[in-house]
């Protein structure tokens, strides 16, 4: 398991230097983004998978992704919502006219019945994103056939895609029973959180809720994920101010499309992420926002042992995710 973590952190130092050798070569001396107006070039043939639990963070890293790359599926994973609930949920968040539609697929639940009172604020969250953060009166759970095959759906949705770049941003129950399926398309893999076995040889390793919530998925995960060009974006814990949502973040998006959606499920309940109106000790970070940041900026992160952090400040990351979200989904 040592020599797993040397190889990963040795091909996230190689690419972090071929990435840094390209932007010396430039004559930038501010982030990448915001350089151009047009919306990116979409190729078909290269896809995304999206693998969520459609938390708040999730929410507001999705249309970062949807609007700029060709994102042919969304899996909903049991996390912070249940995968039925919460896949109808993120169905109904992305229906805007104009926009791509990929896929929507109810993913893996728990094997068994997870016991939460570790986490004795899940419920409430879980219930608020159930209904969109608030946005929708009540749930929508979509009628799902008992067994249903969620790897061929996630197959099917992936036809014709001569590539796969996969972003996980929620437990890894799905990830391990469909990515053998498509493995052989797989040419990268971003995810929030750390590496399982820790940055530091010796010490704990620090799992994010994505990793807590099914250890064992995340534990073969880590395995399955070996020659996939794996990569972990992780917020810097201890900066000053944090990387955190913000309100004006948010006031800066547009007020029509999935920028308005997003606007108001946000506005709806503000309780989940931001700072101010947190309780119980409870953390509103960049979690998967900076993930999915990564996917269009990875010149704009640098390698922190075994995983990768911004390197601007949070201010510039905050406008960064503002700016592309409104520029890439018109």
């Amino acid at each position: 398991m040592i020599e797993n973590h040397f190889s990963y952190a040795l091909r996230l130092k190689v690419a972090a230097i071929v990435v840094l050798a390209l932007s010396a070569c430039a004559t930038q001396t501010t982030p990448s983004q915001n350089t151009s107006t047009s919306k990116p070039q979409v190729t078909e043939e290269a896809c995304v998978l999206i693998d969520t639990d459609f938390d708040i963070d999730d929410m507001m890293a999705i249309p970062v992704v949807t609007g700029s790359r060709n994102v042919k599926a969304m899996i909903v994973s049991e996390g912070y919502t249940l995968a039925p609930q919460g896949a109808s949920a993120l169905a109904r968040f992305i229906a805007e006219p104009g926009q791509r539609s990929p896929a929507i697929i109810v993913g893996a639940s728990y094997p068994g019945t997870r016991d939460i009172k570790k986490w004795p604020w899940l419920q409430d969250m879980r219930n608020a994103m159930h209904r969109s953060n608030d946005l929708l009166s009540k749930p929508l759970t979509p009628k799902v056939e008992k067994n249903h095959n969620f790897t061929a759906e996630v197959t099917k949705s992936l036809e014709g895609c001569k590539s796969v770049s996969i972003l996980i941003i929620g437990a890894f129950t799905s990830f391990v029973e469909y990515s053998p399926a498509i493995r052989d398309r797989v040419t990268s893999i971003v995810m929030q959180g750390r590496p399982y076995i820790s940055d530091k040889y010796g010490d704990k390793p620090r799992l994010s809720f994505n990793c807590d919530y099914d250890i064992e998925s995340c534990k073969t995960a880590f395995e399955q994920m070996k020659g996939l060009n794996p990569t972990w974006v992780d917020v810097p814990r201890d900066a000053k101010p944090p990387y955190s949502p913000t309100i004006q973040m948010v006031d800066g998006l547009d007020n029509y499309g999935l920028p308005g959606t997003l606007k108001a499920a946000l506005m709806s309940n503000q309780h989940y992420w931001r700072l101010e109106y947190l309780t119980n000790g409870n953390q509103s970070r960049l979690w998967d926002q900076l993930a999915a940041l990564y996917m269009l900026h990875p010149e704009d992160f640098h390698l922190n042992t075994g995983h990768m952090e911004p390197t601007p400040s949070p201010a510039v990351m905050q406008k960064m995710w503002t700016d592309d979200i409104n520029k890439n989904n018109k």
